[in-house]
């Protein structure tokens, strides 16, 4: 049986923006990101609360977009977070990070992490907190077969680090 936790009331500027939309919780905060379009407004954005969703913070624009979002995610452990994109570029999958740190203020420090451009289609990915850094586990498609009326794919895992998360520092 699942057990609520509470209501609270988050608001997106407009109804497209829903489909990205993603939340975190830790135990001390609540972190919604989604994708923005618009010409001034395109990119992914993040809004937290540490009041269990009373009051969030004002939208940041955390990652510079170019093409059309495919999937958002987001990690969050403690004071840290990394925000993970699958975009469509020019009919090409490529990921993009950040990493950052919740500052006691409710300000943020952010890290963008370098765009990944991956070799071969990628099917998915998912972001995990190791010891000292991020990583990210990418599934990509090297090889389609048809094998006794099956389609086959032969696939291969790429592990890309993201810049350090201990990197940044609580001010």
């Amino acid at each position: 049986m699942a057990q609520e936790s509470g209501e609270f009331e988050f608001c997106l500027p407009e109804m497209s923006n829903r489909a990205t939309l993603k939340f975190r919780t830790t135990q001390q905060y609540i972190h919604a990101i989604w994708s923005q379009e618009g010409k001034d407004k395109k990119g992914i954005y993040l809004s937290s609360s540490s009041d269990q969703g009373k009051n969030f913070t004002a939208p940041k624009k955390i990652i510079d977009t170019e093409g059309d979002v495919k999937e958002t995610q987001i990690i969050a452990k403690d004071d840290y977070f990394v925000v993970t994109v699958l975009e469509n570029v020019t009919g090409s999958l490529k990921l993009r990070a950040v990493t950052g740190i919740v500052n006691s203020d409710m300000t943020y420090q952010i890290k963008p992490c370098e765009r990944v451009d991956i070799d071969g289609e990628i099917i998915n990915a998912y972001t995990v907190f190791t010891d000292d850094a991020s990583v990210d586990h990418i599934y990509v498609i090297l090889e389609i077969i048809e094998r006794d009326g099956r389609i086959c794919f032969r696939l291969k895992r790429v592990e890309q680090i993201h810049c350090s998360r201990l990197v940044l520092r609580k001010s």
